[in-house]
C-alpha cells in the first residue's frame, strides 16, 4: 500500500483522529476524523479495501515491517516471509462463473531497493508468498468488511505463480480456486481468516524443503 509504505518510511506518527487541520498557525475546525468518515467510510472501495485487507492480514501474521514503497511486497513476518496482498470484490449473488473471473495483478515488478536507491536490473516477483483476499458483497448495505466471515483468502507461494507463465500480469479468482483444488504444491485455499497464519507460516516451511 503506497500510503501506508509511504507513512512508515517517512516515520510520521500515529493519528488519533482528532488533530485539526492547520493554515500554517491557525487551526480551524476540521478534523482528521472529518476526513476519515468522509473519505474512508465506504470499505468496499478500492482503496479503502486494499487497506482494510493489509490490516487484517498484518495483524494477523503479526508482521514486523512494511516493504516500503516499489519493494515489491507489503508485509515481512516474524520468520522473514515477504508477503504481497492482493485483494477484489464481488457480489456473493453473481454465478460462480462470474465470481470466478474476477482477477487479481500478479504482474512482476522493477523493485526498488530503498538502502540504494536503485531499481532491480530484471523483473521479478520480490514477495515469496501471495495472499489473495475476496470480500463477498451483498446487496446495497448488507456487506460488512470488518467481519472476516465475509472475506475469502487463498495462499500462494510466488514460485507457483512463476511457474504458471512467465511475466503473467494477471490471474482470475477461478484458476487460483482450480489450483488449490488439485491441490499442487504452493496453492492453499480457501483459508479461513483465524487460520491464515497457521497456513502462511505451513507454505513457508513447505518452500524450504
Amino acid at each position: 500500500m503506497i500510503w501506508k509504505a509511504g507513512r512508515d518510511q517517512l516515520q510520521v506518527r500515529n493519528r488519533s483522529g482528532w488533530e485539526n487541520f492547520r493554515d500554517q498557525w491557525e487551526s480551524f475546525p476540521l478534523t482528521l476524523l472529518n476526513f476519515w468518515e468522509w473519505g474512508i467510510t465506504d470499505l468496499t472501495s478500492n482503496a479503502a479495501r486494499s487497506a482494510l485487507a493489509e490490516f487484517l492480514v498484518s495483524r494477523n501474521l503479526g508482521a514486523l515491517a512494511n516493504g516500503g514503497p516499489g519493494a515489491g511486497y507489503d508485509l515481512v513476518t516474524k520468520s522473514g516471509l515477504k508477503i504481497k496482498i492482493e485483494t477484489a470484490g464481488a457480489y456473493a449473488g453473481w454465478p460462480p462463473e462470474r465470481r470466478a473471473a474476477v482477477v487479481y495483478p500478479i504482474a512482476p515488478t522493477l523493485a526498488y531497493d530503498a538502502s540504494s536507491r536503485q531499481l532491480a536490473r530484471s523483473w521479478s516477483r520480490p514477495a515469496e508468498i501471495y495472499v489473495f483476499g475476496l470480500l463477498l458483497l451483498g446487496e446495497k448495505g448488507m456487506v460488512n468488511p470488518t467481519d472476516t466471515g465475509h472475506w475469502v483468502f487463498h495462499v500462494v507461494s510466488a514460485r507457483a505463480l512463476d511457474n504458471l507463465e512467465q511475466a503473467a500480469p494477471a490471474i482470475s479468482h477461478g484458476t487460483i480456486q482450480a489450483r488449490c483444488q488439485s491441490s499442487p504444491a504452493g496453492w492453499r485455499g480457501p483459508v479461513l481468516y483465524r487460520n491464515l497464519r497457521v497456513e502462511v507460516e505451513g507454505l513457508g516451511v513447505a518452500m524450504t524443503r
